[in-house]
């Protein structure tokens, strides 16, 4: 049984979501037949992080809650602050940023009462991303730093790889589109040196969109391309990727209850994350760009049927659109 759920570890390590959601599943079957408490709460936890991925969240949070209420009866401290931190991510990509950093303080608080370094790091990295997600910027800023140092100190490369992205896109909503470069040049050679591939394709889509902003469109479209290449990083961006799907207000003049991204946020669409507040003035204005270079008509029938639009051919239709 622990050796199926390192498996499932692994293959949610190389971002097989599906497979990982599945050795999952059959590893919390062993645990409960043989009425292992710590075993089952263990396998709802890595279910609970591999059913949030593939962005389906009330299942992930039923999950989380119940390795949670488990951990409590255990009396299991790192469990417990497992399930708290699961149900965080649960907020999070819901957009309840209030529910999320309330979650992850009490997170931060549990892990510096344990000195749980890695895991104070990775709060301090998530309360971060909360105050990314709504523009808050300098406290995000000073979060991701104070993580970086700490991940720095323990050897935590992957845990820096992820920060350093996360910085770049402070840095390029701040204009910084050098350091941006930079901080993505570091991320992306240790997402390759681990062999992360999964996560090679977001900072990719990062840089897509620095380059746009220094209106470096080529290398931006060739950008878009690579952070295409494996099939299971398409990144592929979609007037509408979730058509029918109830919950956010369209596009100006549409109907609501259709889900955008902005063009250009690749990664964030083929993930399936709601829009981040940041990131709604860059979306409204690109959407109204991108539908009057396709037209009214062609727009709203790839809004309808949720047809794709690849990034470099969205490059080409923007950088026609606002050209002097």
């Amino acid at each position: 049984m622990r050796a199926l759920h390192g498996l499932a570890w692994l293959t949610r390590r190389q971002g097989d979501f599906t497979g990982a959601k599945t050795l999952f599943g059959d590893s919390l079957a062993l645990w409960r037949e043989a009425g292992e408490t710590a075993g089952i709460a263990a396998a709802l936890y890595g279910l609970g992080t591999a059913t949030i991925e593939l962005d389906e969240f009330a299942p992930a949070q039923a999950l989380f809650e119940e390795s949670l209420a488990l951990a409590r009866t255990l009396g299991d401290p790192a469990a417990l602050v497992q399930g708290l931190g699961g149900l965080a991510d649960v907020a999070l990509e819901r957009g309840e940023y209030a529910r999320a950093e309330t979650l992850l303080r009490e997170v931060l608080a549990r892990c510096l009462a344990r000195q749980a370094a890695l895991d104070v790091a990775f709060a301090l990295q998530e309360l971060g991303v909360v105050c990314l997600r709504q523009g808050v910027l300098a406290p995000a800023a000073a979060q991701f730093e104070e993580s970086m140092q700490r991940y720095r100190a323990l050897g935590a490369k992957h845990g820096a790889a992820v920060v350093l992205r996360l910085q770049a896109q402070v840095a390029y909503r701040i204009g910084a589109l050098e350091r941006a470069d930079a901080l993505l040049d570091e991320s992306l050679t240790l997402y390759r040196a681990a062999g992360l591939t999964w996560r090679i394709a977001p900072a990719l889509a990062t840089r897509a969109d620095v380059a746009r902003a220094g209106r470096r469109v080529a290398c931006g479209r060739a950008v878009s391309r690579e952070s295409r290449a494996p099939p299971s990083d398409a990144v592929a961006t979609r007037l509408n990727p979730d058509a029918g799907r109830a919950g956010e207000s369209g596009p100006p003049g549409e109907p609501a209850g259709r889900r955008h991204p902005t063009v250009g946020r690749g990664a964030g669409a083929a993930r399936g994350a709601g829009r981040w507040p940041i990131d709604q003035p860059e979306y409204e204005r690109d959407l109204i760009a991108l539908r009057a270079a396709l037209g009214d008509e062609a727009f709203v029938a790839a809004w309808a049927c949720g047809s794709g639009v690849p990034l470099e051919q969205a490059f080409d239709e923007l950088e026609r659109e606002r050209r002097p």
